[in-house]
C-alpha cells in the first residue's frame, strides 16, 4: 500500500470520526430533551389522573396518559440505543472494507463496522452494518468474481479490493490488503492475545464456515456441532444478533432466550449482544425451568450433583433408562391407554354431573383425542354445566349463602353477588378435581415407572416416598406434567439458543420443545464434550422431538482456541481428530508429583506462565476442586468456581471440569490424580480439560502415569 493510499485512509478515518462525534453530541443533547419529556409526562400523569378509579372516564384518562408516557419513554430508549452505537463507532468506526462493482456499474467502497452510520439528509452511507447483505462480501469472498443475496435477489459483480483495519480509541494502528495468507497471520495475532475473562466479539474475524451458520435464517431449527474452540457459542450469539437485525418487525430481544449450562457461563457471555448493538437477551439455566415442576415439599438433585456422583463411579444405567426415548414412548402409551376414574361433580349434595357421564366422555366419547385434549375438552364441559346449574339456581344459591353467612352479613353488609361468584369459582375448581382424581404427578410417575422398569421402581420408591428425587426423576415428572397440560408455556418466546446441548438428554429436549411451542431452536454442542454417552440422544431421537423436516444440521470442523501442541495432545483422547488452526506454542509441561496441590502451588509461585492473565487449576471433580482451594487460599490469591455464580475475571481460579465447559483460560494446570470408573468418560474428561487452555498447559501426574504422558506429549 503506497503512502498516498495510506494518507487517504487516515483522512477518511478523521472525517468519519468527526461526523460520528458531531452526531454523538447532537444525540446527547436530544437525550437531555427526551429525559425532560419523560419526567414531564410522568408528572402530568400523576397530577391529572385520579388516584382511585371511579368510573369509565377515569379509565380512559389514565390509559391516555399511560400511552403518552410510553411514547416518551420509547423515544428516549431509541435515542439511548443510538447513543450507545455512536459511542462504539467513536472508538472503532469500522474494521473492514470491500470495493465492489455490480455487473455493469462502477466500483463502490463499502466500509464495514459494528453498526450502520449514514448522513440522514443525503443518505450517504459511511459505514455498513456487518449484518447487512452487502457486508457478506467481506466474509465470503476474496478479490475476484463475487455475489451476495439481498431482498431483491442475487447481486453479482467483482470485488476489486479487500482491506482490514485495526482501529482502537479512534486511532489507526495498522491496515492491510487482505488475502488468505495475511488473514491467517492476523487471525493468529488475534488468537494469541491473552484472555480477559469474557467471550470475545468476533465480527472482524468471522471465518467462512462460521459465517454460513450466522447468516442461515431459513426458519428451521439448527443443530450446530463443532469441536472445542471452533467458536460455537460465539457463532450462536452472533447468529442471534443477525436474526434480530433482519427480523426487526417480528423478533425482539424479549422474544429470544439463551439457555446456558450454568450461571458462570451466563456471566461469561452476557455482554456479547449488547456489544453487538442489541439489547440484552434474557438468560436462564435449565434448572430454572425445572423449578416450576418440583412438587411441593419435595427436594431434587440437579445435573451437576448427579454428574459428580457418576464421575465418582456411580451407576449410570438407571439414569440412562429413564432418560431414554424408550421411556418417553412408554409414557405416551400410558396416557394413550389411560382409563380415567372420575367422581361425581356435586354441589351441596346435588349431583351436577355423574361419575358415569364423566367416564363415558373421558374414556369413550373423546378417547380418540390426545390425553391433554381430552382433559381440556372435559374441563370446558364441566365448567359449562356448572355455569348452567348456577344460572338456573341463582336465587336458591344466594339464599343458601345468606343463611351460611348470616352473622357475617349483619356485621359487614350485604355482599351476596361477590360471594355468589366466589362460590361459582369454587364449584368449578371442585369440578376439575373430580376429573383429576388419580392424576397427581407423583402418583402417575410411580405407575409409569413401575410399568416401565420394576427394578428401578423398587429401588427408587423409598426415595420418592421420602420426598427426595434424583435429577432424572424430576425430568420425568416435568414430562408427565407437560403431557397432562399442567405446564405454563412461554408462547412469547420465538427463538431459543441452547449452549452445551450435548449434555441434554432426550427428556430435556422434550421439555424444551413443549415449553417453547412457538419457538425455533439453535442447539450448539460438541459430542466429545458429552461426558456420558449413554445419556446422549441420537440424531433420529432429536429429529422426532424437533421435527426432521423443520431441522437442519451444520458442522464447524476447525478449532481456533489452542496452540498446535495442545491440540495434538487433546486429539489423542477422542476418536475423530478435528482440523485446527496452526498456531505455534510451547509444548505441554509435565510435572511428576504425588501431590497435585503442592505441585500446582509451586508452579504458580514460580510464575511459570508470566503472560497469562487467567490461569485455572482444573480438577475432575468438585470435591477435589474444593480440597485444592482450601489448601491454597491462604498462600495464593485464588478463587473457586463452585457455586455457579462466580463472575469470571482475570486471576487464578480452581474449578471442576463440569463447571469449566465453554470457558477458556490463558493457562491451565490439571490433575491426573483422580480416576473415574469408566475409561471412556475418563478420556472425554481429559479432552475437556486439555481444550480449556489457550496458550499454556501443564499436567501434574503421579509417578505411575509418567510414561503414559511422556509418550503422548510430543
Amino acid at each position: 500500500m503506497d503512502a498516498n493510499e495510506m494518507r487517504k485512509e487516515h483522512e477518511r478515518l478523521e472525517a468519519v470520526l468527526a461526523r460520528v462525534c458531531e452526531r454523538l453530541a447532537e444525540t446527547n443533547r436530544g437525550l437531555a430533551r427526551h429525559k425532560g419529556a419523560v419526567v414531564a409526562a410522568r408528572r402530568e400523569m400523576g397530577e391529572n389522573t385520579a388516584k382511585i378509579i371511579r368510573d369509565f372516564d377515569d379509565v380512559v384518562a389514565l390509559a391516555s396518559y399511560e400511552s403518552h408516557v410510553r411514547q416518551a419513554e420509547g423515544g428516549y430508549a431509541a435515542m439511548a440505543r443510538e447513543r450507545d452505537l455512536l459511542q462504539k463507532l467513536a472508538d472503532v468506526p469500522y474494521f473492514g472494507r470491500v470495493d465492489f462493482a455490480e455487473d455493469g456499474l462502477s466500483m463502490e467502497e463499502i466500509y464495514i463496522g459494528i453498526g450502520s452510520f449514514y448522513d440522514p439528509k443525503t443518505y450517504q452511507v459511511f459505514v455498513y452494518d456487518w449484518r447487512s447483505p452487502i457486508a457478506s462480501l467481506f466474509y465470503e469472498h476474496d478479490v475476484g468474481p463475487a455475489k451476495y443475496l439481498c431482498p431483491d435477489g442475487e447481486i453479482a459483480g467483482e470485488v476489486g479490493l479487500k482491506r482490514q483495519y485495526k482501529i482502537a480509541a479512534g486511532r489507526m494502528e495498522y491496515m492491510f490488503d487482505a488475502d488468505a495468507t495475511i488473514n491467517d497471520e492476523i487471525l493468529a495475532r488475534t488468537l494469541a492475545a491473552a484472555a480477559d475473562g469474557r467471550l470475545k466479539v468476533i465480527i472482524n474475524s468471522i471465518q467462512r464456515e462460521q459465517n454460513a451458520i450466522i447468516r442461515n435464517i431459513d426458519g428451521k431449527n439448527l443443530i450446530v456441532f463443532g469441536p472445542a474452540g471452533s467458536g460455537k457459542t460465539s457463532v450462536g450469539l452472533h447468529r442471534l444478533a443477525y436474526l434480530l437485525y433482519h427480523r426487526r418487525e417480528s423478533l425482539s430481544p424479549k422474544n429470544v432466550l439463551v439457555i446456558s449450562s450454568n450461571y458462570v457461563f451466563s456471566s461469561y457471555i452476557s455482554h456479547i449482544l449488547p456489544d453487538l448493538g442489541e439489547d440484552e437477551i434474557p438468560q436462564i439455566i435449565f434448572s430454572d425451568i425445572l423449578k416450576e415442576f418440583l412438587p411441593r415439599n419435595f427436594a431434587a438433585g440437579d445435573f451437576y450433583a448427579q454428574a459428580e456422583r457418576l464421575l465418582a463411579g456411580g451407576d449410570i444405567s438407571q439414569m440412562a433408562a429413564i432418560c431414554s426415548a424408550e421411556f418417553l414412548t412408554h409414557m405416551e402409551k400410558f396416557f394413550a391407554d389411560f382409563r380415567f376414574a372420575a367422581t361425581d361433580v356435586v354441589y351441596e349434595d346435588e349431583t351436577i354431573i355423574t361419575k358415569a357421564e364423566l367416564e363415558q366422555d373421558l374414556n369413550e366419547n373423546y378417547a380418540h383425542l390426545p390425553f391433554k385434549s381430552r382433559l381440556s375438552r372435559l374441563f370446558e364441559i364441566v365448567r359449562g354445566r356448572i355455569d348452567d346449574y348456577f344460572a338456573i339456581n341463582e336465587n336458591a344459591i344466594k339464599s343458601s349463602i345468606r343463611k351460611r353467612n348470616a352473622a357475617a352479613f349483619r356485621e359487614a353488609g350485604d355482599d351476596v353477588p361477590a360471594d355468589f361468584h366466589s362460590e361459582l369459582a369454587r364449584a368449578k375448581k371442585e369440578g376439575q378435581r373430580a376429573l383429576r382424581r388419580g392424576l397427581g404427578a407423583i402418583g402417575v410417575y410411580k405407575r409409569i415407572l413401575r410399568g416401565f422398569h420394576k427394578e428401578i421402581y423398587s429401588e427408587r420408591l423409598g426415595h420418592i416416598d421420602e420426598k427426595r428425587l434424583y435429577f432424572e426423576d424430576l425430568l420425568a415428572i416435568a414430562c408427565i406434567k407437560i403431557h397432562m397440560g399442567e405446564a405454563a408455556f412461554a408462547g412469547h418466546i420465538r427463538h431459543v439458543l441452547v449452549d452445551e446441548a450435548q449434555d441434554f438428554n432426550i427428556l430435556q429436549h422434550y421439555i424444551l420443545r413443549h415449553m417453547f411451542p412457538q419457538s425455533r431452536f439453535t442447539l450448539l454442542g460438541d459430542i466429545n464434550q458429552g461426558l456420558f454417552p449413554a445419556l446422549r440422544p441420537d440424531s433420529a431421537a432429536l429429529a422426532a422431538i424437533y421435527g426432521a423436516a423443520q431441522t437442519e444440521e451444520m458442522r464447524l470442523t476447525r478449532s481456533y482456541r489452542s496452540t498446535i501442541p495442545i491440540n495434538r495432545l487433546a486429539a489423542r483422547f477422542i476418536d475423530d481428530s478435528p482440523d485446527y488452526f496452526a498456531r505455534d506454542g510451547e509444548p505441554p509441561l509435565l510435572v511428576i508429583d504425588t501431590d497435585f496441590t503442592n505441585a500446582a502451588a509451586d508452579l504458580l509461585k514460580s510464575q511459570i506462565f508470566p503472560n497469562a492473565k487467567t490461569i485455572c487449576l482444573l480438577t475432575k471433580t468438585a470435591a477435589k476442586a474444593r480440597e485444592c482451594y482450601n489448601a491454597l487460599k491462604s498462600s495464593l490469591p485464588i478463587k473457586i468456581i463452585e457455586n455457579e455464580d462466580a463472575d469470571l475475571t482475570a486471576g487464578i481460579w480452581v474449578a471442576p471440569a463440569m463447571l469449566a465447559k465453554g470457558l477458556e483460560f490463558d493457562a491451565v494446570i490439571f490433575s491426573d490424580h483422580e480416576k473415574t470408573a469408566d475409561s471412556q468418560t475418563d478420556r472425554l474428561l481429559t479432552y475437556l480439560l486439555c481444550t480449556r487452555a489457550l496458550h499454556n498447559l501443564a499436567i501434574i501426574a503421579p509417578p505411575e502415569n509418567a510414561q503414559k504422558w511422556r509418550d503422548m506429549i510430543i
